[in-house]
């Protein structure tokens, strides 16, 4: 469920990918019940990391890619359970 994840000290970035011809249809996609499923993987996938990962806040971003641009990053698109 989640796109990519990357951890440097102190942050893991759980990263959703979308792919749409707009930016606002991009994020459109990414609604609640979305938001809910990479929040609960993210959780699952925290339970398996050494702690100092575990200890690390995470973060939830959105890469949108479109046709003939370069990929844009939302940074800490979201917060867990919170409206996005």
């Amino acid at each position: 469920e989640i796109d990519i994840v990357a951890w440097r000290p102190g942050v893991l970035a759980c990263v959703e990918v979308t792919a749409r011809d707009r930016a606002a249809a991009a994020l459109a996609a990414i609604g609640p019940r979305h938001r809910q499923r990479v929040e609960r993987a993210a959780r699952a996938y925290l339970a398996t990391c050494p702690v100092r990962i575990r200890d690390s806040g995470v973060r939830f971003d959105v890469m949108i890619v479109r046709p003939w641009r370069w990929p844009t990053l939302i940074a800490d698109a979201w917060r867990p359970g919170g409206p996005g």
